[in-house]
């Protein structure tokens, strides 16, 4: 049986919407700086983070973290954060 991918809009810190691809707990978007490939993160549990449910562009370096939703809906946004010197 294939992996079923759904398409989930996601906000970033700044208010700006997206999509991205989600396969289970894992979610794939592209960076706001254009980097032509996409980024791939999962969905840490929502009362810790660990630095690796944490993915950081390697053009622009903004750094984002899959953001785990309510149980019924496995994670809604990816949340990106920046130095304000490297955008």
């Amino acid at each position: 049986m294939p992996q079923v991918q759904v398409e989930i809009s996601i906000t970033y810190l700044d208010g700006h919407q997206a999509v991205a691809a989600s396969t289970g707990n894992n979610a794939a978007w592209l960076c706001i700086c254009h980097r032509p490939v996409p980024l791939l993160g999962y969905s840490d549990d929502a009362q810790r983070t660990t630095s690796a449910a944490v993915v950081e562009c390697p053009k622009c370096k903004r750094r984002y973290r899959v953001l785990a939703g309510p149980a019924r809906e496995r994670f809604r946004r990816a949340s990106s954060s920046f130095n304000e010197g490297t955008a």
